[in-house]
């Protein structure tokens, strides 16, 4: 506890117990750099951090999320088929930009598999960096090129600290702010390859140009939050409480697996040699190490280092050993009337797995998932795991938001206008920041929400619609992630460019049942 202009606080780190049970503090210093460090640990060391943090990642972003431009046609005044023209065009273009690696600086990823990095590190650091550069090499399909930023990298010289709280403390965390508290560059930390030194540089968040340098995104948690703290920090202590009850369960059954059996006396002679009556072959019995290492040692003449010691009988006491392979050790010929019971065979305890789902099911919620989807294990109750599934998306729809709005907007952004500036699109009123508006509106598709039974779904959804209870719009983002209005109109061109009609006419015979009577009728149907 340390005192600050009156203000008693206490350092947090994310453990519950550094010196005894649980307390409440007057006020938090949340240190980010510490907590990201025990969250990085954790998601090396537990299955559980890792679970929630890959799943989070598969959940949310799949093979990445797909750019659909939506110009509104009524601000540009140009018509739905011309923005639907310059749509079409835009999302090839961005799209063969988007496959390729060198789309990234250092060419090891491109813009699909890096949203997976951005959304691990959001998931698990609650924050990330994304630089842009802007490069004139003509590989490239477009000088827009990006790369993500380690956390760790931007700090101060061997500092750190990010106040939660009001701003109460001058904030000291790598971040370069104006006096609105706008971000305006960021110190950056790097080594130059061949060599050990470590070397910082301001990167500004706009560049002269005006075009975007850095992005920063971060869920936030408090109003004057400087840096992002990790989701898993207040799970830290019950996720290692986790490692340790699984090890501990785990070496319990292993240590009870590692006795064969043993030999039970039953009469009141004394323990016996088992080696006895062998035949010896001159001073060696049949084999040296019997002779040397067996219950009655005789090592040879010219042995060395033969104590008195050594030479005790050691099969009457049972000696102490490492078991070095598990279910090797049998006990034989103890002392009369002696018995050596196992321990009780409880381990993996019955109830572990319960205890732990039921445990790690408060650490999943509190990450925002359920244990069930985190596990991908479901019931067979049809209702519970369509709302458990129906709950995953929502989150993952609301966590695709806020990546597009920190990271892939301003990418998208970048990349545009630099294809306006080489003249490969057109796009008038640029300038006028509601017209960039108006060319600059889009949506992110990626996988739809999971369907159980997609018969069942689609039904629903069609009656839902058929009573205003929802639009053909949302149907369309919940099922495939895409556009209703986009998917009608293509499927409009698409069936203009297929055979009329499109499929044979087929007979379908219907049998119904009415007052007990069966009746049976034909009714033709048009596909078309």
């Amino acid at each position: 506890m340390v005192d600050y202009d009156g203000v008693r606080t206490t350092h947090f780190y994310g453990q519950k117990f550094p010196g005894g049970l649980s307390n409440s503090h007057p006020s938090l210093n949340i240190d980010a750099a510490a907590l990201r460090q025990q969250v990085r640990v954790l998601s090396h060391t537990s299955t559980q951090a890792a679970a929630l943090i890959s799943r989070d990642v598969d959940t949310v972003i799949d093979s990445g999320l797909m750019l659909s431009p939506e110009p509104q046609t009524d601000i540009l005044g140009i018509t739905p088929e011309q923005g639907e023209a310059w749509a079409a065009d835009v999302a090839t273009r961005f799209d063969l930009w988007a496959q390729s690696q060198l789309s990234s600086i250092t060419g090891t990823m491109n813009f699909y598999t890096a949203q997976r990095l951005m959304q691990r590190y959001l998931s698990r650091d609650g924050e990330c960096f994304v630089h842009h550069s802007y490069s004139p090499d003509p590989r490239l399909l477009n000088p827009l090129q990006f790369a993500l930023i380690d956390p760790d990298q931007i700090r101060e010289n061997g500092f750190i600290s990010t106040m939660g709280l009001l701003n109460l403390y001058e904030i000291a965390d790598g971040i370069i702010r104006n006096a609105h508290g706008e971000e305006t560059a960021y110190k950056v930390w790097y080594k130059t390859a061949g060599t050990p030194i470590v070397q910082m540089k301001n990167i500004p968040r706009i560049g002269k140009s005006g075009r975007v340098m850095m992005t920063h995104g971060m869920e936030y948690t408090y109003a004057g939050q400087g840096r992002g703290f990790s989701p898993l920090a207040v799970s830290i202590q019950d996720l290692e409480n986790i490692v340790d009850l699984a090890m501990a369960q785990i070496e319990k059954a292993k240590n009870q697996s590692n006795i064969a059996f043993y030999t039970e006396s039953s009469g009141d002679q004394p323990a016996s040699d088992p080696f006895a009556g062998i035949p010896r072959i001159g001073e060696v019995p049949s084999g040296p190490a019997a002779a040397a290492f067996g219950n009655t040692p005789t090592p040879p003449a010219g042995a060395q280092n033969v104590t008195p010691e050594s030479l005790e009988p050691v099969y009457d006491p049972i000696p102490n050993t490492t078991v070095r392979k598990p279910g090797s050790v049998g006990i034989f010929n103890m002392p009369s009337k002696q018995t050596i019971k196992p321990f009780p065979n409880t381990a993996p305890d019955v109830q572990f797995n319960a205890f732990v789902d039921a445990y790690f099911s408060y650490i999943a919620a509190a990450n925002g998932q359920s244990v069930e989807t985190v596990l991908m294990k479901f019931s067979n109750n049809y209702s519970a795991s369509r709302a458990t599934l129906i709950l995953t998306w929502r989150i993952a729809v609301q966590r695709r938001y806020n990546l597009a709005c920190y990271h892939l907007d301003p990418l998208y952004e970048s990349w545009l206008q630099e294809e306006i500036a080489a003249g490969r699109i057109t796009a008038p009123g640029w300038s006028d920041p509601r017209m960039r508006a108006a060319w600059l509106r889009h949506r992110w598709n990626g996988s739809g929400a999971p369907v159980i039974d997609p018969l069942k779904s689609i039904n629903a959804a069609k009656v839902a619609a058929e009573i205003g209870a929802t639009t053909l719009e949302d149907i369309a983002m919940e099922y495939s992630g895409a556009s209703g209005k986009a998917n009608r109109s293509k499927l409009a061109k698409e069936y203009d460019d297929l055979p009329t009609p499109p499929w044979t006419k087929t007979t379908e015979t219907v049998t119904v049942e009415e007052d007990g009577e069966k009746e049976t009728e034909k009714e033709n149907k048009n596909a078309d």
